[in-house]
């Protein structure tokens, strides 16, 4: 059983992000040259592969085209076309992202055993890669994949026992989860499947913003501290919201 979950979870979204096109640098912004400009045009209007209903792909890629010809002769009206088209797949990744870690809480919340939590937990960010990557429409190559997963993995666990990110997420599951137990019945008897939980959903979203980044950045293998810093502050802030209705049922 554990080796099909595997198998199915781990090893077939490898194989499908193989199969999707070349994962250029996904971030336009005002130093972008108009060459980079005019051929990210051209790349996006052949990966919008993320839409899975064909027929409603077909339609966006058209629309998509016919936007991007029309305003083709403005540098400036074709960069905030393409940034719209970026960041319509990069807030479905979010979502993605939302729905994994609010998975990862209620799956590892209910469990008592820590080997099936430790496998679900992997499994699920493993599978939330492959689906951010999806959903940008292209690929990384065999070396760009190895160090995404690697290094998103690694990063996301090294911060989460790091002294800082402890001390942050510590912080604010004290604050924002465990003090309001004490008002619900029998919720101290809870408390400490709760936290599990909790800190599980915020290694998924460690694992989420930190991939969206590498996709942006071309997955050369490396990002900022700066973005780093961001990741992480940007899933303490998510935390809450995305587990929110999952801690009350």
């Amino acid at each position: 059983t554990l080796l099909l979950l595997t198998v199915w979870f781990v090893f077939i979204p490898i194989c499908k992000v193989l199969n999707t096109p070349s994962l250029p640098a996904l971030e336009i912004d005002d130093s972008t040259s108009p060459e980079k400009i005019r051929r990210m045009s051209k790349l996006l209007i052949g990966s919008c592969t993320y839409i899975e209903d064909e027929k409603e792909q077909i339609e966006h890629r058209n629309n998509l085209e016919q936007e991007i010809t029309k305003k083709s002769s403005d540098i400036n009206e074709l960069k905030n076309v393409l940034k719209t088209e970026l960041d319509t797949r990069f807030n479905l990744a979010k979502k993605e992202i939302y729905k994994s870690a609010s998975g990862a809480f209620a799956s590892t919340a209910v469990s008592q055993n820590s080997t099936i939590d430790t496998i679900s937990v992997l499994m699920i960010n493993c599978k939330l890669i492959h689906k951010i990557i999806q959903l940008s429409g292209f690929r990384p190559n065999i070396e760009q994949l190895a160090r995404i997963y690697t290094n998103v993995i690694f990063s996301a666990f090294f911060a989460h026992i790091s002294q800082e990110g402890t001390e942050q997420s510590a912080s604010m599951i004290v604050n924002n989860f465990i003090k309001g137990l004490k008002s619900i019945p029998f919720g101290e008897a809870f408390a400490g499947s709760i936290l599990d939980g909790t800190v599980n959903a915020l290694m998924t979203l460690r694992v989420g913003f930190p991939t969206i980044s590498y996709l942006k950045a071309g997955a050369q293998g490396s990002i900022s501290e700066n973005d780093k810093r961001s990741s992480t502050v940007e899933a303490i802030r998510s935390l809450p919201n995305v587990i929110g209705e999952k801690a009350k049922a």
